[in-house]
Formats: C-alpha cells, structure tokens, sequence
C-alpha cells in the first residue's frame, strides 16, 4: 500500500513537472537516436546542469511527498485508535443499557424532605413515594 502511494505521487509529480515546463516534454515518436547533443562542451554542459537542477528539483519534491506521507499515516493511525476508542465507549454504553433494561426487579423509593421560604417564614414537609416499572423501548 506504501509503495503505491509512492508510485501515485511520483507520477503526479512528473505529470505537474511536464504541465510546469512543456520544453521537458518527451513526444510520442522520440527515439534516443534522434538526440543531437550539442558539438560544444560549454553548450553541452549548460544541458548538464539544466538537467541536474531538473532532477534535483525532483528529489526535492519527492522528498515532501515522502514527508507528507508519513505525516498523513501518522494522523490515520491515530484518527483510528481514537475510533477504536469510541467504539469501545459505545460497547460499554450499550451494555450498561441492556443491563438497566434488563433489571427484572421493580424499584421503590421513599423520598423526603425540607423546604423553607424565609420570605412567607414558611417551613414545609414532604415525603414520598415513588414506585418506578421498567418499561422496555419499543
């Protein structure tokens, strides 16, 4: 999988490269016997380092390909983790529901209590009671 990464990123850059310098451009009928290297050293030197600097900027940009990959592999390793996380979460919240829809028993609470309203000099007391039945979701 890493390898084609590589492969698709190498061949978007060549393909940016060949749209950013048309002159670089290779035709479809040329043939290594139809180069015509020039006679002098000087002239055949400046197409030596035109190509070094070409093959350069490749590395560079091949490079920061690289780099960003490694980057973006990174983030999907961890955006995975923090979903395994999540569902994990999901699991536990899902159990603790089945497990309190699931509670066969019937519950009973007293509730009591105080209430004061200084305003009135009120005092009140309450007590309660509540019975509560399980009812599944439909």
């Amino acid at each position: 999988m890493k390898n084609l990464k590589i492969i698709l990123i190498i061949s978007f850059i060549i393909a940016l490269s060949f749209a950013a310098f048309p002159e670089i451009a290779i035709a479809d009928d040329f043939a290594i016997g139809d180069l015509d290297p020039p006679d002098e050293y000087d002239q055949l030197l400046e197409k030596y380092r035109d190509m070094a600097e070409i093959a350069l900027g490749f590395r560079e940009l091949y490079q920061e390909a690289e780099a960003d990959v490694i980057k973006l592999e990174s983030r999907v390793e961890r955006l995975l983790l923090q979903m395994d996380r999540q569902q994990d979460l999901i699991e536990l919240q899902d159990e603790l529901i089945d497990d309190l829809l699931t509670q066969g028993s019937d519950n009973f609470f007293i509730i009591a209590g105080i209430s004061y309203l200084p305003v009135r000099n009120e005092r009140q007391v309450f007590v309660g009671l509540q019975y509560q039945i399980p009812v599944p979701f439909f």
